[in-house]
């Protein structure tokens, strides 16, 4: 069986480039997923605080 031949420097670095640039784009996507997830965790946490708070005071009745 014969082996491809090996890409000249230019096509292998072409492809290096494209491979780096939709990683870059992934982790850029995968930030903003995070972020967001922060965020709603954040908003969350303020929700679960003022439950607890309306709880107290039904309580307290």
């Amino acid at each position: 069986m014969r082996q491809p031949a090996p890409k000249p420097a230019a096509a292998q670095a072409m492809a290096a480039n494209r491979i780096k640039d939709r990683q870059d784009a992934q982790m850029a996507t995968l930030m903003e997923q995070l972020a967001a997830t922060a965020n709603r965790v954040v908003e969350l946490t303020e929700k679960v605080g003022e439950l607890q708070d309306r709880i107290e005071a039904l309580e307290a009745r």
